[in-house]
């Protein structure tokens, strides 16, 4: 009967926790603003060294502003999935649509980058990774990287 009972408390624990994490959900007003930063660029095949982020988190959870060389076209911050943050997973994600080379020195130019951010310290922190394959050619390979660092201006 114990046992029973464990399982359909499990059960509806994690119902619970898949629901939540469906509702798209804007982080609160400290992360409202211009925030201004850079992220290490862990790929070989890039010789720049690190990415730049300029950007603004406005009230409605849209994002503006550049990252790299490319303009943002169409931004959105949420909060992560509860269920994936239960997991050690980050506690924001930012995903945007992008006009414009990343790094146009190398001609690198990607339509989509999703940035995995923790607030600590009142500063977003994290890593990045934008459209493309895992392995192949570099013009259409993942641009990632990690040790974002953004600080509120």
């Amino acid at each position: 009967m114990f046992k029973h009972f464990l399982k359909i408390n499990l059960f509806l624990f994690l119902l619970a926790a898949f629901c939540y994490s469906q509702i798209e959900r804007f982080p609160g007003s400290q992360l409202r603003g211009r925030w201004v930063g850079k992220g290490k660029i862990i790929v070989d095949w890039c010789k720049q060294d690190s990415l730049s982020f300029d950007f603004v988190i406005h009230e409605d959870g849209k994002i503006s502003g550049k990252i790299g060389d490319a303009q943002i076209k169409k931004g959105k911050l949420r909060l992560n999935s509860f269920l994936l943050n239960f997991l050690g997973n980050s506690q924001y994600l930012l995903e945007a649509e992008l006009e414009g080379p990343l790094v146009k020195a190398e001609g690198i130019e990607r339509p989509k980058i999703k940035l995995f951010l923790d607030y600590r310290n009142n500063r977003l922190v994290g890593g990045f990774h934008s459209s493309g394959k895992k392995s192949g050619a570099e013009k259409s390979m993942k641009l990632s990287g990690s040790g974002l660092a953004l600080i509120k201006q």
